[in-house]
């Protein structure tokens, strides 16, 4: 397995920092959990500027009230991302790293290959299995199963969410390519039912997000990009785990059965 890359380090007035793409930050590297935020800079299309207190290390924001330390502060540059890190930056979104030269950090976060298709309406796709192709329906609450009319509809309503709220899970009965459905009498998951991870909606389609709670797209998917391929990941469970997802999963649809009498 090829070893991750050690994140760049670029120095700000003589303190190193590294360059996290992915979380779109610089960490100190003597002291990680000083973090300077790329949202907090001005980005002039060839850098970044912003204000910088060399004693504190930090970001001065806009609001700051000016003190005695003032010598402190200076106006700091910081180059593109594409620049700093270009590899982390074509796989995060969505380019071959010979497509991001020359361009931009605006550039890239809003040229994303994917992103034209899906503003113009096109939903994203998700592979739950080899040859099991959903689209993905925001909107609705649903994942539905392509091409095919007779079977596969998922409703994020009827799954759990993962403790860090950041995926779903889901009981796929492989067959009927749909949910699982608890039957009085069933004691444990049967065998053609699995457990999948399904990531949450930032990552399924950062764009239907956007447009439900009206805040900027393109700031949008500068944090979640719009992903070319989207999996499921099957969870492997020991019988006492399995055991208790299986009740989770139970008291879910009596739940979900109950609502729906109510509005009946």
């Amino acid at each position: 397995m090829e070893k991750e890359r050690e994140l760049p380090i670029y120095n700000l007035h003589g303190t190193d920092f590294y360059v996290d793409v992915n979380k779109l930050l610089l960490s100190e590297a003597g002291d990680l959990g000083n973090k300077l935020f790329i949202r907090d800079m001005d980005d002039n299309g060839s850098f970044y500027e912003f204000e910088y207190d060399k004693r504190e290390k930090c970001i001065v924001m806009p609001d700051f009230h000016m003190c005695e330390q003032i010598e402190d502060i200076v106006n700091a540059t910081l180059p593109p991302l594409g620049q700093l890190d270009p590899e982390r930056m074509a796989q995060k979104y969505g380019y071959e790293v010979a497509q991001i030269k020359g361009m931009s950090d605006q550039q890239i976060f809003g040229n994303q290959p994917g992103l034209k298709d899906r503003l113009s309406g096109a939903l994203p796709e998700i592979e739950l299995l080899p040859g099991h192709i959903f689209v993905v329906d925001w909107k609705h609450r649903y994942l539905l199963i392509k091409d095919d009319n007779e079977h596969g509809i998922l409703h994020f309503s009827n799954m759990l969410k993962t403790k860090d709220e950041t995926a779903y899970l889901c009981a796929y009965h492989i067959p009927s390519h749909s949910e699982y459905k608890y039957e009085a009498g069933d004691s444990s998951i049967p065998k053609d039912v699995i457990i999948l991870e399904i990531p949450y909606e930032l990552k399924l389609d950062p764009v239907a997000v956007a447009l439900e709670y009206k805040v900027d797209i393109n700031k949008t998917v500068r944090v979640f990009p719009v992903q070319k391929e989207l999996r499921a990941n099957r969870v492997r469970l020991s019988k006492e785990q399995a055991s208790g997802i299986f009740e989770l999963f139970r008291k879910k649809q009596e739940e979900q059965s109950q609502n729906k009498g109510l509005k009946m």
